[in-house]
């Protein structure tokens, strides 16, 4: 008799416990996951010079 009431015992205290799980774990606090880090924007690319041809010096034309 005291095997069934031991077999019983621990069979509902099995059944309370998975039953309890879900409800366990629905009040546990969220992770929080850290933003990713920003990417640092590139300076933006240094102007070309002109070519040759398009340079003026401030003298006259002699065309």
């Amino acid at each position: 008799m005291k095997k069934k009431l031991l077999a019983l015992t621990g069979s509902v205290c099995l059944i309370l416990i998975l039953v309890a799980l879900p409800f366990m774990g629905a009040c546990a606090p969220e992770e929080v996951t850290p933003p990713p880090p920003e990417e640092e924007e590139a300076p933006p690319p240094e102007e070309e010079a002109p070519p040759p041809e398009e340079l003026t010096i401030g003298l006259p034309s002699l065309y």
